[in-house]
C-alpha cells in the first residue's frame, strides 16, 4: 500500500506510475500534478485507485470544479493530505 505523490504532468512519468500501481495504492495530485488529472481523463487512463487532489493547488490553477466533475477525484485539504501520508506505510514522489 503506497501513497503516490504526483507533482508533475509529464507523460513519461505518468506512464511509469501507471505501470507501478498496485490495487491498494492511492494517488495525490499536488502542485502542477493537478494538470495530470486532466491528461489522465482525456487519455482514458484506466486506474481503480483512490485519487485525490489538493483543493488549494487545483484552485490556484483554475481546475477545482472540472477535476472533481470529470474524473471523480476527491478534493482534500492539507489536514487530509497529512492523514493520507500517515496511513500509508510508503510514499513515492513523482517529480519532473
Amino acid at each position: 500500500m503506497t501513497l503516490h505523490l504526483v507533482l508533475t504532468s509529464q507523460t513519461t512519468a505518468l506512464k511509469q506510475l501507471e505501470r507501478m500501481l498496485a490495487p491498494a495504492d492511492s494517488l495525490v495530485f499536488i502542485g502542477d500534478g493537478a494538470y495530470a488529472l486532466q491528461l489522465l481523463t482525456s487519455n482514458n487512463w484506466s486506474h481503480q485507485n483512490r485519487c485525490y487532489f489538493r483543493t488549494t493547488d487545483a484552485r490556484q490553477r483554475g481546475l477545482a470544479d472540472s477535476l472533481q466533475d470529470n474524473i471523480g477525484a476527491i478534493a482534500i485539504d492539507d489536514k487530509k493530505w497529512v492523514e493520507l501520508c500517515l496511513s500509508h506505510p510508503r510514499t513515492l514522489s513523482w517529480k519532473p
